[in-house]
């Protein structure tokens, strides 16, 4: 009877350990071959256009976006036009989650919402843009200037206004700088500065869409103070969790305003910003110097994780002057050279030019990758 029951001991031992040997060998290998390395070159030009005019060169949901002062095209990947509409943009502001974007300028009263069929739905406000952003979902929040402040606003995805719970801030030396509409759609996360203390001190927390569970007289539902910290930028990284970015330093939040962790960013060279959202594994990628030092300075890609913060040595010859981030990875080059990086730090891609080029952007699906030159858009194939 004790001779079985230590067999039957030795078996389970046995099984769990294979499991376990089985489950490093596949973190390993989804690791490194999450994407299979590859090596690109130069292919043909999809397009070309004028540098003057031209405001942004993009992709979202497969088609490549061109923006200019009075027009945007959406091009296929053989430079076909799939769609085009009319602007008329001064100072423009730009905002994407993929499959959607928006587009306004700063001081007008107007942002328009596209979709990968083209324009979707225009947003009229009461005054004028400061900033806004959009979520996956096409919900725009939006800051605007009144005469003694600020008032936050939201809308859904066809231009109709969300009922926002307070949000104005109308004090002295209290500026909104950042606002983003959660995933679940309940929540604005908005970012202010505080100037009037003995330090600057931001201000992060959420506004409530719709009626709030718990009713407050407050602008905001909950608010948590970051001293010495100037908050810029806040970016959601999954459904669950949103960070705070700051000057010196960036927090992982929970939907209930609980720090989860906080890394430095005093040395950031790079502002994050996710083209697309993660489904799962949220990675926020910032590209930083080791030290404070401009002219000789050491750069490295930070992957930052609310577990963990990666930091990878890249190895250019020149300093990193591009950087671009989705849900599956990201892309960093000084201009010649181009590398990309998956969520876990491993590295997918590169691709040397022979001249100058000032993007290198890889669709979500990855079906395609291009690079934007002066005055071109070539599409760049896998060396055989």
């Amino acid at each position: 009877m004790v001779y079985r029951q230590r067999l039957k001991l030795t078996s389970i031992i046995f099984i769990i350990t294979t499991f376990i040997i089985i489950g490093y060998i596949s973190i390993f290998q989804l690791k490194n071959n999450i994407y299979q390395f590859e090596r690109y070159e130069a292919g043909e030009t999809i397009f070309e256009f004028d540098p003057i005019k031209t405001e942004y060169i993009g992709v979202n949901s497969e088609q490549i976006i061109q923006i200019t002062n009075d027009g945007i095209t959406a091009y296929d990947i053989n430079g076909n036009e799939i769609w085009s509409d009319t602007l008329n943009l001064k100072e423009m502001r730009f905002s994407q989650k993929d499959p959607y974007f928006a587009i306004g300028s700063k001081g007008s009263k107007k942002i328009t919402i596209f979709n990968k069929k083209g324009k979707q739905a225009d947003i009229l406000v009461q005054n004028p843009i400061v900033n806004f952003s959009i979520n996956q979902s096409g919900r725009v929040a939006v800051i605007e200037e009144i005469e003694k402040g600020h008032t936050i606003s939201a809308y859904d995805e066809n231009g109709t206004f969300l009922n926002v719970q307070s949000g104005s801030f109308i004090s002295s030396g209290t500026y909104p700088m950042s606002v983003e509409i959660s995933p679940n759609n309940k929540f604005i996360m908005v970012s202010y500065i505080h100037v009037g203390g003995a330090v600057l001190e931001s201000v992060v927390g959420a506004i409530a869409i719709d009626k709030p569970d718990i009713p407050t007289l407050d602008p905001m539902l909950y608010g948590n103070v970051e001293k010495e910290n100037l908050v810029y930028e806040i970016e959601f990284i999954s459904d669950e969790i949103w960070a705070s970015i700051g000057d010196n330093f960036i927090t992982f939040y929970d939907l209930l305003g609980n720090i989860i962790i906080q890394y430095d960013s005093a040395y950031t060279l790079f502002t994050p910003y996710l083209n697309k959202q993660s489904k799962a594994g949220g990675y926020l990628p910032v590209l930083m110097s080791e030290n404070e030092d401009s002219v000789i300075r050491s750069e490295e890609l930070n992957i930052m994780t609310p577990k963990e913060q990666l930091k990878i040595r890249m190895g250019f010859d020149r300093p990193v002057e591009f950087m671009y981030a989705n849900d599956k990875g990201v892309m960093v080059g000084d201009g010649r050279k181009f590398k990309g990086y998956n969520k876990l730090g491993a590295q997918f891609f590169e691709y040397n030019a022979i001249g100058d080029v000032k993007k290198v952007i890889y669709d979500n699906k990855g079906t395609f990758v291009i690079a934007v030159k002066k005055d071109s858009v070539i599409r760049l194939n896998k060396k055989r």
